[in-house]
């Protein structure tokens, strides 16, 4: 059994199955993004994950599946960059599908994912990070209850030239005075964690 975690528009869940996961990786890839430009996953390396762990391990790869409570449609997927224990500070990253964007799912499965991460694990702080130009992205990061921390210039390369990278975070005291926290529905366990 795992955990999953419901709040007002989203439900965090693990995947179903490889392909299921695959699917939405490949759907972010297709394209160039718009703001961090080309990226690349191997999906061998992400199905032989998938099948080690079902892409919930704390000490690999964590990922889970965003669920739209209106529809039941797949609207993306939340994951944390790799959680090696006893580190105490995890990275989180949010993909929505196009579609499903601007509807606040990212801010929403991100406070979901806070939750899963504060309650399972020993953690001190969660980090987040997106380009300094990506507006929406950093304003769903704020909306979501993290605080901007700093800026370092220069460190990511695009399109001919260098952009800055903005940082956040959550601590887990600051976690713990959220009242949104109180009001997702949780049920079952999160094996591995």
């Amino acid at each position: 059994m795992h955990t999953v975690y419901e709040g007002q528009l989203v439900r965090l869940r693990p995947f179903r199955d490889a392909d299921e996961m695959l699917q939405l990786v490949h759907e972010e890839h297709a394209e160039p993004n718009a703001h961090w430009g080309p990226m690349h996953h191997s999906g061998h390396e992400l199905r032989r994950q998938f099948d080690e762990n079902g892409m919930l391990s704390a000490d690999g790869s964590l990922m889970m599946c965003i669920e739209r409570l209106d529809t039941g449609e797949v609207a993306g997927y939340e994951e944390v960059g790799p959680l090696t224990l006893p580190r105490l500070v995890a990275w989180v990253g949010t993909f929505i599908r196009p579609l499903h964007q601007k509807r606040g799912f990212g801010m929403e499965a991100k406070q979901l994912m806070f939750c899963l991460l504060f309650e399972n694990l020993p953690l001190q702080c969660i980090m987040a990070d997106t380009l300094s130009t990506h507006a929406p992205a950093r304003r769903g990061l704020e909306l979501s209850g993290m605080n901007y921390i700093g800026c370092r210039p220069a460190v990511h390369y695009r399109q001919g030239r260098y952009e800055a990278v903005v940082y956040y975070h959550l601590t887990r005291s600051e976690w713990a005075a959220m009242d949104y926290r109180h009001g997702i529905r949780r049920s079952g366990h999160v094996h591995g964690l």
